[in-house]
């Protein structure tokens, strides 16, 4: 298997692709050796070693090895444009999410997928204490109240792999992440349980507003070959997440802001029963202490670290625009 890369036309292949290309060119040199004995000069037409001959192939397939670089640069499918385009599709995702998170329809299907992101927070965050957890996707997270040391290695196993296959392959996004991780959870194991019970209580507004962000910039994730599986798809699926993200994304910036600002009432209850008591906020208040009076501004800053979030976007599509704007410019 050969392919060929659509920003810099660079090839990647197999190790058995590879290997079966070396036999080759080791078996057509071992038999132009074997004719040069029987005639004084090569045929007119016929190529040489330092002249390869042209095959024709249609057009985005990938260049042959054994011709180099391609003469062209494949066209972009639907789901790679290149930076300025998708820096034009994402902004008017998120114009679009805005917009359609302002009616009552929008802000009751954008509630869908704020679930999940509210569960996922929560379940996160007992992870990082090694706490075993499952986040149900209508609105209920069920986590455990002692560490489990099953879990806790096999986070760390997880970590160190990922930490040694960064290294080997000389990825700095699977290194940081790694780093990031095994920060994480050291800080999870040395906070007492006790104390970490409101981190986990909070982690659900908390995950509900920085986690679509989070997610969004999974956007820029490098989907070059050995990036990730190839039946991952991340050129394709990473479009299914970004609509996901940016309709969570609107809904619960507009939200948040409009609590800071007094515009609308603290989310009290939850998302199974509305009754008093029974939600985040208030056991936040009522078992841990929290003032009330703090809520309001809490929901502001994370009202704006996700909009901080959101303005990476630009600066990353500006970094790439340039970057393939100097590959494409080498001769």
């Amino acid at each position: 298997e050969v392919r060929a890369c659509r920003a810099c036309a660079r090839l990647w292949v197999t190790d058995d692709a590879l290997a079966s290309i070396k036999a080759s060119a080791k078996e057509r040199e071992e038999r132009r050796s074997r004719t040069s004995l029987h005639r004084p000069a090569l045929e007119q037409g016929e190529p040489t070693p330092s002249a390869p001959r042209a095959s024709a192939r249609p057009e985005g397939e990938p260049a042959e090895a054994s011709g180099g670089t391609p003469s062209h640069v494949v066209e972009h499918p639907f789901y790679a444009p290149g930076p300025a385009r998708e820096l034009a599709i994402l902004t008017g995702m998120l114009a679009l999410a805005w917009l359609f998170a302002w009616s009552h329809f929008g802000e009751a299907i954008a509630i869908l997928a704020r679930i999940q992101f509210h569960e996922l927070g929560h379940a996160l965050v007992a992870w990082s204490t090694g706490r075993s957890a499952l986040p149900l996707p209508f609105g209920w997270t069920s986590w455990s109240y002692e560490r489990s040391n099953v879990l806790v290695a096999m986070e760390w196993l997880f970590t160190v792999l990922l930490a040694i296959h960064g290294v080997r392959e000389k990825k700095p996004l699977a290194i940081g992440v790694a780093l990031g991780m095994a920060a994480v959870f050291a800080l999870g194991l040395l906070t007492p349980l006790e104390q970490s019970e409101r981190w986990l209580v909070a982690g659900g507004i908390t995950g509900e507003a920085l986690l679509p962000a989070i997610a969004l910039l999974a956007f820029h994730v490098p989907r070059g070959p050995g990036s990730l599986p190839e039946r991952a798809r991340w050129d394709f699926f990473r479009w299914l997440l970004a609509l996901f993200a940016v309709i969570a994304l609107a809904s619960v910036v507009q939200h948040d802001l409009a609590i800071a600002d007094g515009t609308r009432p603290l989310p009290m209850g939850s998302f199974v029963s509305s009754q008093q008591g029974d939600g985040d906020l208030e056991r936040l208040v009522h078992d841990h202490g929290w003032a009330q009076s703090e809520l309001r501004p809490t929901f502001g800053l994370l009202g704006h670290a996700a909009l901080a979030l959101t303005l990476i976007h630009p600066i990353v599509f500006l970094v790439r625009w340039l970057r393939e704007g100097r590959l494409s410019s080498r001769p």
